[in-house]
């Protein structure tokens, strides 16, 4: 059975192979944990006390990252990935230690299905995008065109 969908929470659900689809070609192919593999390593996922702000936490870890920090300042979050697995857990505990920060929610974690399609595709385009019109045709998203997960089962 083949499934054509844009929604990841779908495919993750229902597929046991997966075909990532950008600008019509096939740029990766594999069931969802390989796929969540190729996104690289773990993510360390922190969640800041009220009143704090989350560049710091992102300052004092990224050093250990293999990537850069997403900042979330509105949730209060931080997801930095790194290497290492739960052997890199003590030197997180001693850096917040040393900055004197602490946090309400810490977990190391493999990325989701849809970190690995962003790492693969890249990040979706801006939404606030103006829209092009042509006298040819109906507007057109100036931003590239929309993904394609194709799953089976």
């Amino acid at each position: 059975m083949l499934l054509t969908t844009q929604y990841i929470e779908e495919a993750e659900r229902l597929a046991s192979m997966i075909v990532i689809i950008d600008h019509g070609q096939v740029i990766a192919s594999g069931t969802p944990g390989q796929l969540q593999a190729r996104a690289g390593g773990d993510r360390l996922d922190l969640q800041s006390p009220p009143g704090q702000d989350p560049r710091q936490l992102a300052g004092a870890l990224s050093a250990l990252g293999t990537a850069e920090p997403a900042i979330d300042e509105a949730a209060g979050r931080v997801v930095l990935p790194v290497a290492g697995g739960p052997g890199i857990l003590p030197e997180v505990a001693a850096r917040l230690a040393a900055a004197g920060l602490h946090v309400s929610g810490l977990a190391l974690r493999r990325p989701t299905l849809e970190e690995a399609f962003l790492a693969l595709t890249g990040p979706p385009p801006s939404r606030t995008q103006p829209l092009q019109h042509d006298a040819t045709g109906p507007p057109a998203a100036t931003a590239r065109p929309a993904h394609r997960i194709r799953s089976t089962r």
